[in-house]
Formats: structure tokens, sequence, C-alpha cells
């Protein structure tokens, strides 16, 4: 079970990480002229088949058109990654408190957890499969100074009573209080 949970986290956040890839990727949009890559009509024959090598004159590492067209691809390339990154930057600037909760089934009901602000911590919500999402508790109307965030859940096998665990946020990490 924990190698399956484990897994499941680490497909969680590869996933993730393509998405935000491609997400900031999407906002760099840009139109780049590439450098003319000339071909050459050169046709090897090997073991009697002919083959069709228009790049052969990549080959030579030396000559001064490869140095340029090298030259020319760097400096696009180098643009490129430097639009990808500062729009990387600021849209991580933007997004880097967004975390997220599992959900999960706790009797009949299905829980999750929503941020309503950035610096606050986690709302619970519930549902059954035939209903949308309805607010249950905020742990941050417990306190206006101390961070309370929730740990855990459980609920009765009647369905009828719900524990919460909470914790209060330290700077540091988390302390159970309650």
């Amino acid at each position: 079970m924990i190698l399956a949970l484990r897994n499941f986290e680490l497909k969680w956040k590869v996933s993730f990480a393509i998405l935000l890839i491609l997400r900031v990727h999407l906002f760099s949009q840009n139109v780049y002229t590439f450098p003319e890559t000339r071909k050459v009509n050169q046709i090897d024959t090997i073991w009697g088949r002919s083959v069709y090598d228009p790049y052969r004159w990549f080959e030579n590492t030396k000559s001064s058109e490869t140095l340029e067209w090298l030259k020319t691809q760097k400096k696009l390339a180098d643009t490129f990654i430097g639009s990808v990154s500062k729009n990387l930057e600021d849209y991580l600037t933007h997004y880097y408190s967004i975390d997220f909760k599992r959900v999960h089934k706790e009797g009949k009901y299905i829980f999750s957890y929503m941020y309503e602000d950035k610096d606050q911590t986690a709302s619970l919500y519930y549902r059954t499969w035939d209903r949308e999402p309805s607010f249950l508790f905020d742990p941050n109307k417990l306190s206006k100074t101390d961070k309370i965030d929730i740990a855990d859940i459980s609920i009765s096998g009647n369905n009828n009573t719900l524990a919460l665990t909470l914790e209060k946020m330290e700077a540091i990490g988390k302390q159970s209080d309650f």
C-alpha cells in the first residue's frame, strides 16, 4: 500500500511538473527565426542501399559555415531559455503557495479541501457521488492569530459523526494541539 501510494504521489508530481512546463511554454509563445539549414545532395551506398544524407556538411565541425550555424542556434536557444525561465519565475512567484491535499472517501462521503486564500489553510468540503461539494468546516475561523490545519478526519460507522484532528501550524513545522 505504501509503495502504491508513493508511486501515485511520484506520478502525480511528474504529471504536475509536465503540466507546469507546458503552461509556461504556452506563456512564452514567441515567433523565432531559425537559421537556414543548407541541404546537400549527398547519397551514400551502405551495404548495397542508397542512403540520402543531406546534412553531411555538418560533419565538418571546423568549417566556418557549421560554426556560424551553431552560433546562430545557440543565440536562438539562449533567447528561448531566457524567456521560458522568466515566465517560469513569474508563474512560480504568483502560484508558489498552491498546495494540494488528497481527496478521500470516508463512509458514504467524499471529502476534499480547498484553499480560499494562499495565506490560509484549506477548508473542508464533503459530497456524495450524486451531489456537488458542500462547505463543511474552515479551520481559519478558529483563531485570528494562529494557523490551524486539518490533519486528519474520521467518520463513524453510521456516517453520523465526524471527528477532525487539527494541528496548529508553527513557523518550523506542525504541532498537534487538539
